[in-house]
Formats: structure tokens, C-alpha cells, sequence
């Protein structure tokens, strides 16, 4: 009787060793398991006009929100920091105070190298409240296009194009032209205001060679941010306008760069489209087969005679063939697009 009883002691104590651990571990991983607290600030970031458009080796804008998720108000600053191999970290920093509970946004211009990695901060009283991270698309040598429209339907029209760029002489490799997509982005609106959310300098603009604009939202643009692209634009851009109405011919920053504009009596098939009345281009402007182009300091803008937002132009090439032969004029430094307009 003994002996079994010291059997049972012993099966007990076997059984005990293994199952207290397995015990142990299944109430470490529940622990585990458990969901972490939020951080005290949610910080979300991408390109200004996404990170399709977030291009290396240039200037770029960055859009950062933070949110509070705590019963406080928090007295700090957003926080990039650049990171590149075998570089000395960059930082640039923005004030920005955040209500308890609430969003905050902010527009970061920053120079963004090929191989950067991107951590952007939320930090209060020193502490680092919340991060996020980034890095830019694959540099693919052209600059972007970008559309300014709402809603961006014309953005369906423009995906995947293609130019022409000529690489720069590097080493023992000659420039030369080489094919490159297009990288394309689009301009978000704040859900509140319904403004466009664009940089406050030209220089957050340094990445973009093309504005595709729907003619309408151009009134919705700050004045800060107008007088950025504007500066952008004198300095090279090239600005597409598309009108709803005849309204928007009237617009100022039309105006601004035309005068007058009205049609005429003339009336044109636009790509085999059905006839419309042909624009009167003001003297000192350009008679472009869509409709007309002005100078602006280094840079372009172009009008045309139809809304490339809306059917049928949207649908079929004609509002493509326009955007595409303007980033095609870009991309070599020319001047005149009609030579490779596909409906010339």
C-alpha cells in the first residue's frame, strides 16, 4: 500500500513539473496578448499629393496629422527626421498644439534624398509622443503631374503615362533620353473647409512639372498657397486648365494671365469631338489647337476649349492627348506642344 502510494506521489509530481510551465507560459501569452494602450498622439504622414508624388533627390511636402488621444492639451511640435546612409540626421521641426481629443494638420516642406528614410514625431516637453514613418517613391526621372480637381475623375484619364527624359552625365555613363513613367498625384481637400491642402512655399512644389487643374477650384485655393504655386509656376511650372463653364473663364488667375477670355464665332471639332466655339486668345497669347496658352515668368499655362473632367472628353483621348503632350513639352524644356499632340 505504501509503494502505491509513493507511485501516486511520484505520477503527481511528474505531472506537476510538466504542466505548471506550460501553465506558466499560457498566462504569460494571455498577458501578452492583451491590446496595447494608444500612444498619447496617433500620427499618420504621406506626400502632399501622395506619396506616388513623394519623389527623392528634391524638395518635397509632406502632410502630417497628429491626433490627441488624451484628456489634455498638448503643447509641442511635429518632428522629421531625415535619416540617409552614412549622412548626419536632418530635422525639421514645426510648432503644433493639439486640443484634447482633437486632429491637427501640418504641411512640412523637407529635402527628401533617393535612399532617405522618413520618421516623423509628435514630441511634447521632450517626450516623444507618437511616429510614424515614410519614404519616397522609386525615382523614376520624370517629375510629377499632378490634378487639381473635384472630384479628380480626370485622374482615370492620366494613369500610367509616359514621357521622355534625358539622363544626366554621371561617371563613365553618358546622359542621353530614356523612357520613364509618369508619377501622378492628386490634391486632397480638407473634409471641414473643403480647401485644397497644397504647400505654403514654391519650393514644396519643386517635385512637380505638370498641374492638371478643374478650373472651379482654383477659387477654393488659399491665398498663402496661391501665391506658392504662383512662385512655383514663374519659376518654370506648367498649369492645364480645364473650365466647367464659360463662368470660368473669368476666373482671376485666368485673368491674370489672359486678360479676357470669351469665344468666338468659330466653331471646332476638338479630336474628332462634336464642334464647340473655339477660344479668342488674347494678344500676347498663343493659338493652341485645344485652345490657349500664355507665358508666366519661366513658366506656362495653357487653357482649353472644353472640360477634359467631364464626357466625352474625359472618356475618350482628347483630355490624355493635351496632359500628355504638355509633360512631354516639360520634360525636354520645349516650348511648343502641338507637335506631339496625337490629334494635331
Amino acid at each position: 500500500m505504501v509503494h502505491a502510494f509513493r507511485n501516486r506521489a511520484s505520477s503527481t509530481l511528474r505531472f506537476a513539473w510538466w504542466v505548471l510551465p506550460l501553465m506558466t507560459l499560457g498566462l504569460a501569452g494571455a498577458a501578452s496578448a492583451q491590446p496595447m494602450p494608444p500612444p498619447a498622439v496617433e500620427v499618420s504622414a504621406e506626400g502632399v499629393f501622395g506619396n506616388d508624388a513623394l519623389l527623392g533627390d528634391g524638395y518635397s511636402a509632406l502632410t502630417v496629422v497628429a491626433r490627441n488621444t488624451t484628456a489634455s492639451t498638448l503643447r509641442g511640435h511635429i518632428e522629421v527626421a531625415i535619416r540617409q546612409w552614412q549622412q548626419a540626421e536632418q530635422l525639421e521641426r514645426v510648432p503644433l498644439d493639439l486640443p484634447a481629443g482633437e486632429s491637427r494638420r501640418a504641411v512640412v516642406t523637407i529635402f527628401v534624398a533617393d535612399s532617405a528614410q522618413m520618421s516623423v514625431r509628435y514630441v511634447a516637453e521632450g517626450r516623444v509622443l507618437g511616429v510614424a514613418s515614410l519614404s519616397p517613391a522609386y525615382g523614376s526621372g520624370a517629375e510629377a503631374l499632378v490634378v487639381l480637381a473635384d472630384p479628380p475623375r480626370i485622374r482615370g484619364a492620366l494613369l500610367d503615362l509616359q514621357t521622355t527624359v534625358t539622363a544626366p552625365r554621371s561617371g563613365y555613363a553618358g546622359g542621353g533620353p530614356t523612357a520613364s513613367g509618369v508619377p501622378l498625384g492628386v490634391v486632397a481637400f480638407d473634409a471641414r473647409t473643403g480647401d485644397p491642402i497644397l504647400p505654403d512655399s514654391a519650393i514644396g512644389w519643386a517635385s512637380v512639372g505638370v498641374l492638371v487643374v478643374s478650373a472651379p477650384t482654383l477659387g477654393r485655393v488659399p491665398e498663402r498657397q496661391m501665391a506658392a504655386l504662383r512662385g512655383w509656376l514663374h519659376s518654370g511650372g506648367r498649369v492645364i486648365v480645364f473650365p466647367r463653364t464659360d463662368a470660368d473663364l473669368s476666373l482671376p488667375f485666368l485673368r491674370e494671365h489672359f486678360g479676357a477670355l470669351a469665344r468666338g464665332t468659330e466653331r471646332v471639332s476638338i479630336d474628332e469631338q462634336p464642334p464647340i466655339a473655339a477660344l479668342e486668345c488674347p494678344p500676347g497669347t498663343v493659338d493652341e489647337l485645344f485652345g490657349c496658352s500664355a507665358r508666366a515668368g519661366f513658366g506656362i499655362v495653357y487653357v482649353a476649349a472644353f472640360d477634359g473632367a467631364a464626357p466625352p472628353y474625359v472618356d475618350q483621348p482628347t483630355a490624355r492627348g493635351v496632359v500628355e503632350a504638355v509633360v512631354n513639352a516639360a520634360n525636354a524644356s520645349l516650348d511648343p506642344i502641338h507637335t506631339s499632340l496625337p490629334f494635331a
